[in-house]
């Protein structure tokens, strides 16, 4: 091991500031995938019934064909990107970053020309007086 003299080092832990960007835009959803969990609803339930062989009948309660809003439950929005922004995004969740996503309707298809968003900004544009 090589020897140290003096106090030891000390690792500078890196500024901590807080900003906003505009990482990608004009991004397809290619789908949701969701979870349906029928609700406990107050003893509703829709069954068929079938003769089994043994002339018995046999109920099974069966899937509503349209479920209802409170039955469904979102696990994960797939998007259509390219290798790079793929990166990209997995850069800012490992670096500890929140993602957040802004749908759009689908025929707004003009980009934003947007400038980052941290305290100086913030300072300039609304004029503030910071003292510390």
């Amino acid at each position: 091991l090589p020897s140290q003299t003096g106090p030891a080092s000390q690792e500078k832990e890196p500024d901590k500031e807080l900003f906003t960007f505009s990482a990608l835009q004009r991004i397809e959803v290619s789908a949701i995938v969701v979870e349906i969990v029928p609700a406990r609803r107050s003893g509703a339930v829709t069954t068929s019934a079938a003769r089994t062989g043994t002339g018995e009948v046999e109920t099974q309660p069966q899937p509503s064909p349209t479920p209802e809003p409170t039955d469904i439950e979102p696990q994960a929005i797939l998007l259509a990107l390219s290798a790079q922004d793929a990166l990209v995004l997995k850069h800012i969740k490992d670096a500890g970053g929140v993602i957040d996503i802004v749908l759009r309707a689908p025929t707004a298809e003009a980009l934003f020309e947007l400038s980052p968003v941290m305290a100086e900004y913030l300072r300039d544009r609304f004029e503030l007086v910071i003292s510390r």
